[in-house]
């Protein structure tokens, strides 16, 4: 736990406010880079964001840990169904949260669980199946109970 805040600490951060939200941006070196977004009324954090170059010093895209990506507006050839389930973070204060969206099946048909310190979706019919790790509290060190998880 101590480890992650001295990150934070010795990080170069920026800040500003842009309209009703409040964006921090975080540079760790190594070319590690984290974007937050606040909402200014509640203090929720709406958006985290990591960027990390590869190997070889390409910059990656942004990778969302809280919050949904932009919709992409690219004409690729190939692309994901509308229908596949997406899972995406929405934490409040006292809870982490996801939100899968769209559930083809019946609420009945999908069974959590944890292995590993993931959180595992999976549907009884075996069409779907989605492992969730909660970074946050990789970062801390923290053990995931199996007792916290919940529909």
């Amino acid at each position: 736990m101590d480890a992650w805040k001295e990150k934070l600490i010795a990080a170069r951060k920026t800040a500003m406010v842009q309209g009703s939200i409040r964006k921090v941006h975080y540079e760790f070196g190594n070319d590690i880079e984290m974007a937050e977004d606040y909402d200014m009324k509640t203090g929720e954090l709406l958006i985290r964001k990591w960027k990390k170059s590869s190997k070889i010093g390409k910059k990656s895209d942004w990778e969302y840990e809280v919050g949904a990506p932009p919709i992409s507006q690219k004409s690729d050839l190939l692309w994901e169904s509308s229908s596949t389930p997406k899972a995406f973070r929405q934490d409040n204060k006292s809870h982490y949260t996801w939100r899968v969206q769209p559930l083809p099946w019946p609420m009945s048909n999908y069974k959590i669980s944890v292995e590993e310190n993931n959180i595992i979706i999976r549907t009884e019919n075996k069409k779907y199946y989605k492992k969730l790790r909660v970074e946050d509290m990789d970062r801390y060190q923290l053990p995931l109970l199996a007792r916290h998880v919940n529909c």
